[in-house]
């Protein structure tokens, strides 16, 4: 058996260690690495280990390149840094993922929160002259006056979303000896982190959309005191993770007496957030699922596609609204007031569209 390190195929090379059992066959040690990197439930895709693309550090070579010439046991050794991807897709380098800024999408971008206090910055316009934004959600009114007559344009700000970390179970948390507070705290069966640790972990998620190139600005951070019978994770497994946002808790007086939490929240909102409307060319729109991660639908418009045509990016977006409707994760929903029960590309996405000619997507 062989420790190594292995990352997703999302260019932010997040390792983690994995163990390799099997150094017999080059599809043995994707299994090995895929179960390590990948829950059962994102592995029910994967076909047979053909499916799965296995890249070496720090060149980047692709296995199925080497596998003829190469052993597996040569090269996997202690510590080697290992890319894998069940989605087969090419090797992404940190380079490869450009920041989307204002040379990167079209229209305007917002670049600070001067936009929700009122002061807006240019407003471009469309090739019939019409005001339009591709952070188009919420239309917001706003008149700048010149020396001839006030003209009213239609500007949007992103979608804002809400996301709730409840504090996890500490496994391998040591009690500290001494000290008068830690000898009167009475011994508990689960130890729970402490609301920094919590908010430690909300942060870290959101950096992880900035290290591929999504800019996340952090509207508002907050705790926030929930029901331990709502916000444990058997709780929300049975009821979801909306019932987080839920504005009354309806509770037993055993529930009670389970006591309470202290969450983070966070409401932020996706700077690179764009808008684009697709009409369909021969019944079809050129949006081509990938994955789901983390709940989030993450599809690519197809080249000369009229998706891409209309600026969806070439080589993978996550969706949030599809014709108005959202399709955020459960977890990390947006302030709107349609929301899809179901989030996947076939309960969610296509009875959306599959009626409609003129598709509006969100995404960043």
């Amino acid at each position: 058996m062989v420790r190594v390190l292995v990352c997703r195929n999302d260019g932010a090379f997040e390792y983690q260690a994995a163990d390799v059992q099997h150094l017999d066959a080059w599809n043995d040690v994707k299994m090995d690495l895929a179960r390590a990197l990948y829950t059962e439930e994102e592995l029910f895709t994967v076909v047979s280990p053909s499916d799965i693309a296995l890249y070496k550090l720090p060149e980047g070579d692709d296995v199925e390149i080497l596998a003829p010439s190469v052993e597996a046991a040569s090269l996997v050794v202690m510590n080697s840094k290992w890319v894998l991807d069940i989605f087969c897709s090419p090797f992404r380098r940190s380079m490869d993922l450009a920041i989307q800024t204002d040379s990167a999408i079209r229209g305007i971008r917002r670049n600070s929160l001067d936009t929700l206090i009122g002061r807006r910055g240019t407003v471009r316009t469309s090739s019939n002259g019409t005001p339009y934004s591709p952070l188009g959600n919420v239309s917001v009114t706003s008149t700048s006056f010149t020396a001839a007559t006030p003209q009213t344009v239609a500007l949007h700000e992103p979608y804002i979303h809400i996301g709730t970390w409840v504090p996890m179970v500490v496994t391998d948390k040591v009690r500290p000896t001494g000290g008068l507070l830690n000898v009167l705290k009475p011994l508990t069966t689960a130890e729970y982190e402490d609301v920094l640790l919590t908010t430690t972990r909300a942060r870290e998620y959101i950096k992880r959309f900035r290290r591929i190139g999504r800019p996340v600005t952090i509207l508002s951070l907050q705790t926030v005191t929930l029901p331990l019978a709502v916000a444990c994770p058997s709780a929300i497994s049975q009821h979801g993770a909306r019932s987080l946002y839920d504005g009354v808790f309806h509770l037993s007086e055993g529930d009670l007496q389970r006591g309470f939490v202290q969450a983070v929240r966070l409401w932020f909102s996706f700077d690179c957030e764009q808008t684009v409307s697709v009409t369909k060319v021969n019944g079809t729109l050129g949006v081509k699922p990938l994955r789901q991660q983390d709940g989030w639908i993450v599809v690519q418009a197809l080249p000369g596609s009229p998706a891409f045509e209309a600026g969806m990016r070439g080589d993978e977006v996550f969706l949030t609204h599809v014709n108005g409707v959202d399709v955020s994760p459960h977890a990390f929903p947006s302030v709107c007031d349609r929301y899809a029960s179901l989030i996947s590309w076939k309960d969610s996405v296509i009875p959306l569209v599959e009626k409609t000619e003129t598709c509006i997507f969100t995404f960043f």
